[in-house]
């Protein structure tokens, strides 16, 4: 399974279930289709996909993702301190055999949040007027305006594992399919995911209504 959610709120948005010889990296590419122009999409560095990338960038939406250490980037300039512009030229011609640009140019935000490592996000938002480098780190520092957690939205990105956590054990899809054949799996698969976003709505409504963060609310 993989799925797209809102991360603040927990609330699945769209998912795909596929045999397990299917990459997640190919499941994606179809749940990238519904992203609307402007869209944010935080991603986990094993999503790192040229393809991936371009397909965000032709439905005219915006990703973040960490930095993949071995990807080789070339820098075109410095925007300002820790902020930079780079050029991605994957080695593999097959991009350009499938029809995509030979590069595309990104961005590097490196940050440290204290007590971890320092880190980088790559993001096609290139433009630092737009969405300057202290925006991004309070993507990474704060979750609420004015209100620091340590760790922010961007890292937030991780609560979808929470979701597989809820789906699977809390709420026993992992142990109460029966079916035995794609579509009846996928069947079943649809009436959990239905059912734990109605009850994670509902958090959301009771706990906006007590000015209460929903993720703060047990599932169980």
């Amino acid at each position: 399974m993989v799925m797209r959610q809102f991360p603040l709120a927990r609330i699945p948005f769209r998912y795909e279930v596929v045999p397990t010889k299917v990459s997640e990296k190919t499941s994606a590419l179809r749940l990238i289709e519904s992203l609307l122009p402007k869209d944010l999409l935080l991603l986990d560095r094993g999503f790192w996909s040229y393809r991936l990338f371009w397909k965000i960038q032709n439905q005219k939406a915006f990703f973040g993702i960490r930095l993949f250490k071995t990807a080789k980037l070339k820098t075109l300039r410095r925007l300002g301190p820790k902020d930079r512009l780079v050029r991605y030229k994957p080695s593999d011609r097959r991009w350009r055999r499938q029809g995509f640009p030979e590069w595309i140019d990104l961005r590097v935000i490196e940050y440290q949040i204290k007590g971890f490592h320092s880190s980088a996000v790559v993001t096609n938002i290139l433009d630092p007027q737009v969405t300057t480098r202290e925006d991004w780190v309070r993507l990474t520092v704060e979750s609420d305006p004015g209100r620091r957690l340590g760790r922010g939205l961007y890292h937030r990105r991780w609560e979808i594992e929470t979701t597989f956590f809820e789906l699977k054990v809390s709420q026993g899809m992992k142990t109460s399919l029966r079916s035995r054949t794609p579509e009846g799996i996928r069947y079943e698969v649809a009436g959990h995911v239905l059912f734990y976003f109605l009850i994670r709505w509902m958090m959301v409504e009771v706990a906006t209504g007590h000015k209460e963060d929903p993720l703060r609310l047990s599932f169980s």
